[in-house]
């Protein structure tokens, strides 16, 4: 039942600076107005909620303390009534819910109980009553994602309730509330409601813990979840590194705001980054009290090691996982009790017998069944059981058994998607539903026809025509295959596989790219004629084939890349503003500074190059454009070339 509270990574960490002062927020004051004492009753919900058992922030005795100092049990107001129904079925089921808890009132909540909690505070409402809906539902139907059908539908009609009343912070924590309801079932509409949110979310508030605690904070985390299930790692990197950032500027960065991020640079295959945030996390780990963190801050370094695993990192990670195996699980939260079983597995993967190993994994896998079978969320314990098994089996040197893991990582990950749009997309395939009955219609009409067609002369008509039809198809795909094939040809840069100026410049005529903000960008490599005069043409042309593949497997499908001349590279990026068009030119450069040995010629060396960016609203006058990328690109190459200029054009 613990599960029926939502699964938000940061409500530990914004709980974190309750201080123990929080006991006389709750007194009564007889004067206080009815606001102030919705502001008293929505935070005592708060503790309830996120801090009972908790092992920070206010203690089991403490919030019992608050319950019984509260006046809450005697008020039969509307606010009275709508509150004690929260924190009635915020605890309902549970094995260890506060003793002075209200019980579950007599009166019903009406639809003027909730006007009159709006009338007071549109936020605060808001907030509260999203609560309610997700609880409400998860206890009608004890977890599963029936109850979507139940909680969707109603926060969408609060949503657009507090659209009507104009409140931005309230309509942003809604949508962030029904992103949590829909990413089980479409992560994309979720993405959708978190990034509608975002702009609108306001820090976690000691005053207003309600209405902040699912903050941005929350928003960049749950981000960085989704774009680690599609395997974008830049994107991931982005928003941990905004989690990260924003936990830092409050004076709340823990240990486990490193992890997306660490994650992310290990798969990117960015392991000096990895290393020196795995140290960072090491740092703010042995500065806190607690063990819990020194445990995980050493499972991240673990990681970096385990997917570099360059001479020398065996013996670091066997020293690590050494270390680790002998923690106290039972000493840890309960996310993760699976650290020492994994830490041992790792252990025994190096240095263990044949027996010892088998024994460890089979101790790890033990620890994660009893997980999945505790939680209403397995999706992430399962992917994670698959993917700490794949690198177990590898330092193993058991290679098919870590193949197979990776290919259940796949599945798993392939089952749960398939899974969740089969149940979210349903009512999205009505029209289409329509089209396959009425060509069933057709199939059974055509099938009657042909049974009233028996002469041997409409049989033939019917061969001879089907023949014809036939031979017709045949010519016509040979004619198109024939002409995409030429067209493709003349399309491309035979050398780079990059757009000729002539395609690059129809792509952009067409109507996908209109009206839309983006940033044009030449690129210049820099001292090419010098690679050409000391190591050859042959050289040469394997430099700027290896730089347009480099370059097109960062770009998306909606930007285009074009050989401009000689060594010169155009870009367009859709729907990118000058900075982040800088940022992916970063990883552009970084990655070209990995690649330093060539197949034409045994001599070592690197590759940089010089770009000037121009953002713009929309493609008028694309000579204009490309002469200030010019004039851009002219200055990077005047500040020592290897760099980036980027402006707006006016």
């Amino acid at each position: 039942m613990r599960q029926f509270v939502p699964v938000l990574r940061a409500t530990l960490m914004t709980l974190y600076a309750m201080s123990l002062t929080v006991l006389s927020a709750f007194a009564v004051n007889a004067q206080e107005s009815q606001n102030e004492k919705f502001q008293r009753y929505s935070n005592l919900a708060h503790a309830v909620i996120y801090s009972w058992d908790s092992p920070i922030a206010p203690t089991n005795e403490q919030i019992e303390q608050m319950l019984s100092q509260a006046d809450i049990h005697d008020d039969n107001t509307p606010l009275g009534i709508v509150m004690k129904h929260i924190l009635a079925l915020s605890h309902q089921g549970f094995d260890n819910a506060p003793a002075t808890l209200p019980g579950q009132p007599v009166q019903t909540i009406q639809p003027e109980h909730w006007n009159y909690l709006r009338s007071l505070d549109a936020h605060r409402y808001a907030a509260n009553r999203a609560y309610y809906i997700f609880l409400k539902a998860m206890i009608d139907y004890d977890g599963s994602t029936k109850r979507l059908e139940q909680s969707v539908p109603e926060l969408q009609a609060l949503k657009t309730e507090m659209l009507e009343v104009g409140d931005k912070q309230a309509v942003a924590t809604v949508s962030m509330w029904l992103a949590n309801e829909l990413s089980e079932t479409d992560p994309f509409k979720a993405k959708t409601e978190i990034e509608y949110a975002l702009p609108h979310l306001s820090d976690f508030d000691q005053e207003r813990r309600m209405e902040t605690q699912l903050d941005p904070d929350h928003a960049h985390t749950w981000l960085a979840q989704f774009y680690k299930e599609f395997n974008i790692q830049s994107r991931v990197l982005y928003h941990a590194r905004q989690d990260i950032a924003g936990a830092r500027s409050r004076g709340m960065l823990r240990t486990e705001y490193f992890g997306d991020a660490i994650f992310a640079l290990n798969r990117m295959a960015r392991y000096d980054e990895a290393l020196s945030m795995a140290e960072e996390a090491r740092f703010y780990a042995q500065s806190s009290d607690d063990p819990v963190q020194r445990v995980i801050a050493n499972a991240y370094m673990l990681s970096v090691f385990t997917h570099r695993q360059q001479e020398g990192d065996r013996a670091r990670i066997y020293q690590l996982a050494t270390a680790g195996a002998e923690t106290d699980a039972a000493s840890l939260p309960e996310a993760w009790q699976m650290l020492p079983a994994i830490f041992h597995a790792v252990a025994m993967a190096i240095e263990g017998t044949e027996q010892e190993f088998e024994a460890a994994v089979a101790a790890y896998k033990a620890i994660i069944d009893q997980q999945l079978e505790a939680s209403f969320y397995p999706k992430q314990i399962d992917l994670l059981n698959h993917y700490n098994l794949r690198r177990v089996y590898e330092l193993r040197g058991e290679h098919a058994k870590a193949l197979h893991h990776y290919e259940m990582y796949d599945r798993t990950m392939v089952a749960y998607n398939t899974e969740s749009y089969g149940v979210s997309n349903s009512d999205s395939s009505d029209p289409l539903s329509k089209d396959i009955e009425f060509a069933h219609l057709r199939v059974t009409e055509a099938e009657k026809a042909e049974q009233a067609l028996r002469l041997e002369t409409e049989r033939l008509r019917v061969i001879v025509a089907g023949l014809l039809a036939a031979l017709l198809a045949v010519v016509a795909m040979w004619f198109w295959q024939r002409q995409r094939r030429t067209a493709r040809l003349a399309d491309t840069d035979s050398l780079t596989g990059a757009l000729t100026r002539r395609a690059f410049y129809s792509a952009l005529t067409k109507s996908t790219y209109d009206n839309a903000k983006a940033c044009v960008v030449l690129i210049d490599l820099d001292h090419f004629k010098q690679v050409n005069d000391n190591y050859g043409h042959v050289v040469g042309d394997e430099v700027l084939s290896k730089v347009s593949r480099i370059i097109q497997t960062r770009i998306r499908k909606t930007d285009l890349l074009c050989r401009y001349g000689g060594e010169e590279f155009l870009l367009y990026l859709h729907n990118i503003d000058k900075a982040e068009a800088a940022s992916l030119l970063g990883d552009i450069r970084q990655s070209l500074r990995t690649c330093d040995s060539w197949k034409s010629i045994p001599v070592r060396f690197n590759v940089t190059f010089s770009a000037g960016i121009i953002q713009v609203d929309k493609i008028n006058d694309i000579d204009a454009i490309i002469s200030a990328c010019d004039a851009q690109l002219y200055s990077a190459k005047a500040s020592g070339r290897a760099c980036t200029r980027a402006v707006e054009f006016a």
